[in-house]
């Protein structure tokens, strides 16, 4: 997989890593045991969608008691948080790799700027890779000298007093490079430091500057957290091991290790940056605290249960767009925490509220077949706007379970029929066409019509979803179908016909060329299924066969284009990415988002190789900076970016179509999740997919970043090897205003949606891959579709 490294910190939290949007009232539970042991659960679990809640318990309940959250305001934003740290005398410290920390003397109301002189002095010359605050002030540094090469480029392991005396470490040979990637304090004053690429973990000697072997892990580890005696380890794949520094042994701890398994299994984070999927951090003697996406949990070491302080679903917790930055108990059972937000950091404080409700009165079900992030989202503003609302959101298709989509479809249509369906929902490989067709869904053309200034949306996007004047469905996000490459191999490509003209001449031009980057039968269909010429179905419902004729004649014209003497590395490569997506993720490479995305080989191309054009969804508009940011590199300048599709009629995706039960009795509560979907918060935070919100779109088009203030200077940057171990890549700019335009001409230009029929995409994609190959004609592979749609209908 391609190797990419930012130089933007902020893009590895937006585009990687994820921010969170925070109200100033999200709630969590008190404290009630959660986990007790492998298997064993406790009726909290309710709120986490795994056992059915009947509304009118939640209405009778008389239970009070959650933690809510309160924004504090902070002097600035800190560009490269590390933490939160609470010094032996109480101060609270947040220190930053780029800039002046930030400490509170009054338990955290209050903040302001510490400008430290040695510190600026090591800025100067050096990168900050990690730092740490030990207890009584001083602060352990890991850096890298200022330009050359980065191997070679002289690094650093000092500890410096609050005086400023400086202490050097002389760093071991066995250490890659002499660098150092991550460094640990302990609540008693130690200090660790761990190697790149290493499983060993070094102990700091503050005293003679020396450095010793403390213990050898099982894998390279990202984060560690102490209390007492006790060292908690993580390493990235979120694997956690106990480790008593008394007797140094590890400790036995099955009832975190099971929890870890069924709640986190499927996280892993790098820690760059110092923001975390979850987070690790010590409370009274031998305690430990876990933030993450199920909420806040509490553990004593080697202790019998796991105790729920916040509830994840009732709290930015849950929020798909979170990352931690660290987290930090105070007096009186409370807490701090450092959150990204975007292009900032937000610090919020949890305080325990004894008279709210433990469990919301007013509940509504919301429903998505897979897990969705923009639904996530809305939810969690929604629940921050009113603390007495709980969305219960439910999940057809959990990731790892064994639930097929045909099982999830039935078991929906079912509480549908039965009354007891969701009152919201997102319909993406839902039956939307038999959803209309059967009244279940609402007509949001009213709702719409008053979502005005900050919440008005395209009209062309939602024009493109009027049927007989009304609107059952509206996505929250869009992807465009694109290209781009040389103005002469692309300005004449207007519809599916003439992009297969286009790769034709581009073959017989170069006839041992990478052309699309696209080695497989299925990615071409795939990708031509983008194109817009992929209407299939007439009004009625029942199959066009000229145009899915159409289709597949110029369909193989492009494969054949494609694989005519194109050399065997580039397919060698990709069943190689292919057999590692499946083994990785248990799909393969020419089904992910990513096997479709334009910008997958951007690099290549600025390096003046193959593939010859950039073909595929343009997804977001980081997508969009790196096009124009490719026509920044040297013979590139006459690279343009356009639709597929006819001019004026160009093809967009729509995602997460939201529908709203025409049988709710919670309209007034789905309408207002709906319009925070729709809203400008959440549209101009989404990392997947365009905005429909106008202001939103125009939001993310700004350079909000201070750091990116300097017209052409460059935010991040993606870098990578050749097979020759030669670097290429390039840097990463903000369109300037005439390419914003540009942008949002291409936007206007979107009329038509290719809504995802997944029983016959499926269908013409598996009947189309015997035509690419050779072993069918277009007329017989029209046949076997037509077929074996028919047969699944009646079904």
């Amino acid at each position: 997989m391609k190797k990419m490294i930012f130089k933007g910190w902020k893009k590895i939290l937006i585009f990687t890593l994820m921010t969170a949007i925070i109200g100033s009232f999200l709630t969590g539970c008190g404290r009630v045991p959660v986990v007790k042991g492998k298997g064993e659960v406790s009726d909290n679990e309710i709120l986490n969608g795994e056992k059915d809640v009947k509304e009118e318990d939640a209405a009778d309940s008389t239970a009070k008691g959650r933690y809510v959250e309160q924004e504090i305001e902070l002097p600035m934003s800190p560009s490269r948080p590390v933490g939160i740290v609470k010094l032996s005398d109480g101060t609270l410290v947040i220190p930053d790799k780029e800039g002046p920390r930030l400490i509170s003397k009054d338990g955290g109301e209050t903040w302001e700027t510490d400008q430290q002189g040695w510190f600026q002095e090591i800025l100067n010359d050096y990168y900050i890779i990690d730092m740490a605050v030990l207890p009584n002030g001083d602060t352990v540094i890991a850096g890298s000298e200022h330009g050359g090469d980065w191997d070679t480029a002289e690094k650093i392991l000092v500890l410096v007093k609050e005086d400023g005396t400086k202490v050097s470490f002389d760093m071991p040979p066995s250490l890659n490079n002499g660098y150092i990637n991550h460094i640990f304090a302990s609540d008693s004053g130690r200090a660790f430091a761990v190697g790149l690429g290493s499983d060993m973990i070094y102990e700091l000697n503050p005293e003679d500057g020396s450095m010793k072997e403390y213990l050898k892990t099982e894998s390279i580890m990202a984060l560690a957290a102490f209390s007492g005696h006790t060292m908690i380890l993580c390493d990235t794949r979120a694997n956690m091991w106990m480790y008593d520094m008394d007797t140094e042994s590890y400790i036995e701890d099955p009832v975190w290790k099971d929890f870890m398994e069924e709640q986190y299994a499927m996280n892993s984070f790098s820690g760059g940056d110092n923001a975390y999927e979850f987070y690790v951090f010590p409370g009274e003697e031998n305690t430990f605290y876990l933030a993450g996406k199920k909420g806040l949990h509490r553990h004593v070491a080697g202790g019998s249960a796991i105790e729920q302080v916040i509830d994840g679903t009732l709290s930015s917790f849950s929020s798909p767009l979170l990352a931690l930055q660290g987290m930090v108990m105070i007096e009186g059972e409370q807490f701090l925490t450092l959150f990204s937000d975007y292009y900032k950091s937000k610090l919020v404080r949890y305080v325990y509220d004894p008279d709210i409700p433990t469990v919301p009165g007013q509940r509504i079900k919301a429903y998505s077949l897979k897990e969705n992030d923009t639904l996530r989202q809305a939810i969690s503003v929604l629940q921050s706007a009113d603390s007495d609302v709980y969305v219960d959101y439910q999940i057809g298709v959990q990731e790892g379970s064994s639930t097929t989509r045909d099982d999830a479809l039935k078991k929906l249509n079912t509480e549908i029929m039965s009354g007891e369906g969701p009152d919201i929902l997102i319909l993406d490989g839902l039956p939307i066409d038999s959803y209309v067709e059967k009244g279940i869904l609402k007509d949001l053309g009213p709702l719409l019509s008053e979502m005005t200034g900050s919440g008005a949306l395209f009209e062309n996007i939602t024009d493109a979803f009027i049927k007989d004047g009304k609107l059952y469905y509206i996505p929250a996000q869009v992807s465009l179908s694109a290209v781009a490459g040389h103005e002469k191999d692309v300005a004449g490509i207007k519809d599916l016909a003439s992009f297969a003209d286009a790769v034709e001449t581009l073959r017989r031009e170069n006839p041992e060329k990478d052309i699309l980057g696209l080695y497989s039968d299925r990615m071409v269909l795939k990708m031509c299924a983008l194109s817009g010429e992929v209407m299939w179905k007439k009004e009625d419902g029942t199959i066009d066969e000229a145009l899915l004729k159409e289709f597949y004649t110029q369909a193989k014209r492009i494969y054949d284009a494609q694989m005519d003497g194109l050399p065997q590395k580039y397919i060698d490569k990709f069943n190689e990415l292919d057999t590692r997506y499946w083994t990785d993720f248990g799909y393969r490479y020419d089904e992910s988002d990513y096997g479709l995305s334009m910008i997958k080989n951007t690099m290549e191309f600025c390096a003046g190789k193959e593939p010859m054009l950039m073909v595929g969804k343009l997804d977001n508009d980081y997508d969009y900076h790196n096009i124009i940011s490719v026509k920044r590199t040297d013979g590139n300048d006459d690279v343009i970016l356009q639709s597929l599709g006819e001019k004026g009629n160009c093809v967009f995706v729509p995602a997460s179509m939201i529908g709203i039960s025409a049988s709710t009795e919670k309209e007034e509560t789905a309408q207002s999740l709906v319009e925070i979907m729709l809203g400008t918060q959440v549209q101009a935070m989404m990392n997947y997919g365009l905005p429909v919100n106008k202001e939103a779109f125009e939001k993310k088009m700004e350079d909000n970043a201070e750091q990116n203030k300097v017209e052409g200077q460059s935010y991040a940057g993606m870098y990578t090897s050749d097979e020759n171990g030669v670097g290429i890549g390039f840097d990463i700019y903000w369109p300037d205003a005439k390419e914003k335009d540009e942008f949002l001409s291409l936007m206007l230009g979107l009329k038509s949606a290719y809504i995802n029929d997944l029983v016959l995409e499926e269908a013409v994609i598996e009947e189309g891959e015997a035509l690419l190959q050779g072993r069918r004609n277009v007329d017989e592979t029209v046949l076997a579709v037509m077929e074996k749609v028919s047969l699944h209908m009646a079904e």
